[in-house]
């Protein structure tokens, strides 16, 4: 469907973009979102000049966000691995016109959420417990270069 803005009460909706669009995050004064195509978009708050920022080339981008001047999103491989019950994926990020894309962190999965704050990029993961052969949602926390990995303790 459509991306709307409205006042506070929902008077006065006004469509912003005629997109389909899965997901978008405001951040420097810029809508970023990515479409239901897997290609990754800006434009401004009123919708207005909108641009490509980057092309999925194919390749399913499930997850985008924006943070200190970069876009970070998520890559999926279409092929589900049985052995690992999960996707292969990868998370990289880009400057916001989308030059300088760089590889972050790489794993398997069921399905991510990405989130960034205070310097850290932390991705509530459903991964597959081999020990006890469950799925349950595991959160890794990590500088946004990817480097010092762990995971938060419950």
């Amino acid at each position: 469907g459509n991306m709307y803005r409205t006042e506070p009460d929902g008077a006065k909706p006004q469509v912003l973009l005629t997109a389909a669009v899965k997901f978008y995050v405001i951040s420097d004064d810029k809508i970023i979102y990515n479409s239901h195509d897997d290609n990754i978009y800006s434009c401004d708050l009123d919708g207005g000049n909108n641009k490509l920022i980057r092309s999925s080339e194919g390749v399913p981008i499930n997850t985008v966000n924006a943070y200190n001047g970069r876009i970070f999103f998520s890559e999926y491989d279409a092929n589900f691995d049985y052995t690992a019950y999960g996707y292969n994926y990868t998370v990289k990020s880009c400057k916001m016109d989308g030059s300088d894309e760089k590889s972050v962190f790489s794993s398997v999965s069921y399905g991510i959420y990405m989130n960034l704050v205070n310097n850290k990029l932390m991705l509530m993961d459903y991964a597959m417990s081999q020990a006890s052969n469950t799925m349950s949602a595991v959160i890794k926390n990590m500088d946004l270069d990817g480097g010092n990995v762990g995971i938060l303790a419950r």
